[in-house]
């Protein structure tokens, strides 16, 4: 069936970029020692990867026992600093599970959102960030219903984002602890 081989190429295509892309920026990651640049790297990847443009990072800050947003891009961009409660809201929930959590307007979740004052998002994705036994934060994604599409197909690709992102920023925050103790 010509669909079918369609439809076999298209996937084969898409998990060869994915592939491809998981690569990259695997090694891109490691290099990068600078947190607050590796932080905005990372959102802006996980974008591409996913063909979505808004999407945050927050990183758990114990002294608070807040999250907070330190990297954003498209709607997030402008907020950062912007402070939750760990256990409130979707990147609570996923901070303390530990577990991914999807939503749409069809799974009754409460979009709290810092950004839905009135245009909330149509959809939600966000996973943690987890490097050894210690979670440091979530990264999330979120759809506007302006023509892009989250899917629960994109879970085991955010997933396996976070699990390279958790090394990456264990390196970073290692270094600059690194760093700071040199100068002292």
């Amino acid at each position: 069936d010509l669909s079918e081989q369609q439809q076999l190429k298209k996937r084969e295509h898409y998990y060869h970029e994915y592939l491809q892309t998981l690569h990259s920026v695997s090694l891109g990651m490691m290099r990068r020692l600078s947190l607050s640049n590796l932080l905005s790297a990372l959102v802006k990847r996980a974008c591409t990867l996913t063909g979505l443009e808004n999407g945050y990072l927050y990183l758990f800050d114990p002294e608070t026992r807040d999250l907070e947003l330190k990297a954003g891009s498209g709607r997030y961009a402008d907020m950062i600093g912007f402070r939750s409660p760990a256990d409130q809201g979707m990147p609570g929930t996923v901070f303390n599970s530990k577990e991914p959590q999807y939503a749409d307007r069809d799974h009754q979740w409460m979009f709290d959102d810092p950004c839905s004052a009135e245009t909330g998002p149509s959809a939600m994705l966000c996973v943690p960030l987890v490097a050894g036994s210690r979670i440091l934060g979530v990264i999330g994604l979120t759809e506007l219903g302006d023509g892009q599409t989250l899917t629960l197909e994109l879970i085991p690709v955010l997933e396996e984002f976070s699990s390279i992102a958790a090394i990456a920023i264990d390196n970073a925050k290692l270094y600059a602890d690194l760093k700071e103790e040199l100068r002292l």
